[in-house]
Parts: C-alpha cells; sequence; structure tokens
C-alpha cells in the first residue's frame, strides 16, 4: 500500500499523521518490541525516531526495523525473560508476536485509510480471523 501512495497522504484513521509518520511509528514500535526481545535496556525509542526523520529512505529503514523484529523473534529463546506489560500473559516471545501482529495489522488499515482517503470498510480491509 505504502509502495503505491507514497508518503505524503495524509492517513484519515490518524488525525495529524500523513504516511511518512505512520511508517515512522511502526518503525520505532517494531525496533521497541525487538529491543525489548533481546534484553537491551539502552534502547531508546525516541533514538528510533530521530533515525526516521533522518532517513533517505524510509521504507528501506522501515524494512531494517522489520527484519529486526522477525530476527529477535525467532532468536529469543522460550525462556527469556523481556519486559511484557500485561498480567498473566503468555510467554514472552509468543506476547510480543501476537502484541507486534495486532500493532502491524491495525497501522495496515492505517495505510489502506491512506490510499482511499477515508475511513475504510471491512471488505475493504484484507484481515482474517487468525490474526485475532
Amino acid at each position: 500500500t505504502t509502495a503505491r501512495t507514497g508518503l505524503a497522504p495524509h492517513v484519515p484513521t490518524c488525525a495529524d499523521w500523513d504516511v511518512r509518520d505512520l511508517v515512522a511509528h511502526l518503525g520505532m514500535v517494531h525496533r521497541w518490541a525487538a529491543a525489548n526481545l533481546r534484553g537491551d535496556e539502552g534502547h531508546r525509542p525516541e533514538d528510533s525516531q530521530a533515525e526516521a526523520a533522518a532517513s533517505d529512505d524510509l521504507l528501506a529503514w522501515f524494512d531494517e526495523g522489520l527484519d529486526a523484529l522477525i530476527a529477535a523473534l525467532h532468536d529469543t529463546p522460550a525462556d527469556a525473560a523481556p519486559v511484557v506489560f500485561l498480567q498473566d500473559a503468555p510467554p514472552p516471545r509468543q506476547f510480543w508476536a501476537r502484541r507486534q501482529a495486532h500493532e502491524t495489522t491495525v497501522h495496515a488499515v492505517d495505510a489502506i485509510s491512506a490510499e482511499l482517503g477515508r475511513w475504510p470498510r471491512a471488505p475493504e480491509v484484507p484481515v482474517t480471523p487468525e490474526i485475532a
């Protein structure tokens, strides 16, 4: 969707954002989650935000963060103890995989809204029941 719309369109579902803001936010969140999985206590989300703002190729920067998240989800041992923020949460790797699946899906719908120029209707959103 973003490759088709570009980074300039307004995101109707996120009042003050354009697609650039949306991509920067999601890339920051992916990096934050990956840092939590790796136990990187020195990670600061504002550093990722500054990287996004300075990037000449925001989509490549986004892809790097997504790759880092996937690697962290894959490489984190099942018995690792990264931070989770729910009581009675599933094991951390499962928690972060599910949390990021939801975060990414919500913002994919936001990207669809930017492409359409309005809030999308349910048939226009390719979200499967498995995501829930």
